[in-house]
């Protein structure tokens, strides 16, 4: 009887590992893999333009762009902050609104003028990936230019690498 009792533990034991070794195991998708963080270049009427750094968490982030610029008689610094808030999520192509912010500070050094100019535009984009890492952005809209003194289209642009 013992006998019975040890070779039907036995099977059953074998059957369970048999039987538990057949379910499928969380494997990671790379195609599935978001990126949250980019770095690159960006050019824009009311975003910005130059050096940028984007950071997007989940439907809402925001993106920063900054370019200093300086010479013997000016200098000229530029500093952009964006909203972005992702509408459609693709594998190669997200589709956004976005709200630009873009302030200019310039200076010339011979006649002490400073000037300060402040863009803003709303708008919407589209991000389109490539090679799962890289990604173009373009972004058309309406923005307010020269502190609000005039209101025409937009078009904003960058390029970035993400990780």
């Amino acid at each position: 009887m013992k006998i019975y009792i040890l070779l039907f533990l036995f099977f059953f034991t074998l059957l369970s590992v048999s039987i538990f070794g057949q379910t499928k195991s969380d494997s990671v998708n790379l195609s599935n893999i978001k990126y949250n963080y980019a770095v690159g270049v960006s050019a824009g009427f009311t975003t910005g333009y130059g050096l940028s750094f984007k950071f997007i968490p989940n439907k809402l982030g925001f993106q920063t762009t900054f370019c200093p610029f300086y010479d013997v008689t000016h200098s000229k610094y530029n500093l952009g902050f964006s909203f972005l808030y992702n509408i459609i999520e693709k594998e190669f192509a997200t589709f956004y609104l976005y709200q630009g912010n873009h302030l200019i500070f310039s200076q010339n050094y011979s006649d002490y003028i400073k000037h300060l100019e402040i863009n803003n535009g709303i708008g919407i984009g589209i991000e389109g990936i490539w090679l799962r890492h890289i990604s173009f952005n373009l972004m058309y809209g309406c923005a307010f230019y020269d502190n609000f003194d005039r209101f025409f289209f937009t078009a904003e642009t960058g390029i970035y690498y993400k990780f």
